[in-house]
């Protein structure tokens, strides 16, 4: 039998981590008063369920919502290919959203999906998204009530789907309690960017065109928009200086 590093042993098999280290992970986040680090240390636990990927956000109506991905680590080209395309409307994932209640594997999907839902599964696996959990939480109100969690193959055990099941409501619940926080405190809740996002902002600021950044990072002129249309989206700003300027007048970022 092959073990995962890190993985402990009990009388049903591996298990990721046992219920004292998922009650030290939960104690942690209810310490935390950054989302960033919310973030990392949710990235870092999910790395021991075999998962390299994660997203969270809003789902309802696909045909109201306009890209209800609030936080997400897949690969950029396929964010970029999937707002472009407005994939939100056919795939099978944010229509399970809509009317489970409880957490769902992509296998299971994949088995009722039409042939247009399919082709979306059969698109992701080729940027990486080959097997997913998804985790509903329509109690919970507000900007995020999703997590889907990613990795080549996510073969658990029920032990395991109930821990990731505990772990990615309390991700979600903590990220909820820091914007309320906010808005408790009369101020607006710093909106999570993503590493590239925040790449993207300093090198606009900086005084970089498109064209530059993509080529500095990597990556095409048309992720670099899809960065640009999150980063506005999440300002509720509409102009490219609105998006520069204001992460470091509200002081979500330093110079």
């Amino acid at each position: 039998m092959t073990i995962r590093p890190g993985l402990t042993m009990n009388d049903d098999g591996p298990i990721a981590l046992n219920l004292a280290q998922a009650l030290d992970f939960i104690e942690r986040l209810q310490s935390m008063d950054d989302s960033a680090r919310v973030i990392a240390e949710f990235e870092r636990i999910i790395q021991r369920f075999g998962c390299s990927m994660f997203s969270a956000g809003l789902v309802e109506n696909p045909t109201r919502v306009s890209t209800p991905i609030l936080i997400s680590t897949w690969p950029e080209e396929w964010q970029a290919h999937w707002v472009e395309k407005k994939l939100w409307h056919v795939d099978p994932i944010v229509h399970a959203n809509l009317v489970r209640t409880e957490p769902f594997e992509w296998k299971d999907i994949f088995q009722v999906s039409s042939r247009e839902g399919r082709k979306v599964f059969y698109e992701a696996r080729a940027f990486g998204l080959a097997d997913g959990f998804t985790v509903p939480s329509h109690q919970l109100s507000g900007p995020i009530n999703t997590v889907t969690v990613v990795g080549e193959k996510l073969d658990w055990s029920p032990k395991e789907r109930a821990m990731m099941h505990m772990l990615c409501l309390y991700f979600v619940g903590t990220l909820k309690r820091l914007m309320n926080e906010g808005r408790d405190r009369d101020e607006a809740p710093s909106p999570a960017f993503t590493a590239r996002e925040v790449q993207v902002i300093n090198y606009i600021a900086s005084g970089k065109t498109s064209t530059e950044v993509a080529d500095i990072l990597g990556i095409s002129e048309n992720t670099v928009g899809f960065h640009m249309k999150r980063i506005l989206s999440k300002l509720d700003c509409h102009t490219r200086t609105q998006a520069v300027v204001e992460p470091y007048r509200r002081g979500y970022l330093r110079p």
